[in-house]
């Protein structure tokens, strides 16, 4: 029996748009959990950091997706909450690059 190691370079990782729906899920729920509303506009401009920095080499049309899938989520928090959480959208663009 070898010895194998793997490094995080063996390991692929997972695609942007998984990346992005599960950070997105688990900063909603932070949030949630911290009786916070104003944190929810935080939500973007941190997953969107974590993005740039775990995808370096993701693409300008991988970024904008990225970009309309926030602005969905944050339709959807309005809809459901009552709360306009748009706010943090214009910081996500800027990281984004776009």
């Amino acid at each position: 029996m070898g010895t194998e190691q793997n490094s995080s370079e063996d390991i692929e990782k997972i695609p942007v748009g998984q990346f992005v729906d599960s950070k997105l899920e688990a900063e909603g729920r932070r949030v949630a959990h911290s009786r916070n509303d104003a944190g929810y506009a935080r939500i973007y401009p941190d997953v969107a950091r974590a993005l740039v920095s775990e995808y370096p080499e993701s693409t300008a049309e991988q970024r904008q997706a990225v970009f309309y899938k926030f602005k969905h989520h944050a339709e959807l928090i309005k809809a459901r909450t009552g709360l306009d959480v748009a706010a943090g959208l214009g910081e996500a663009s800027k990281i984004l690059g776009l």
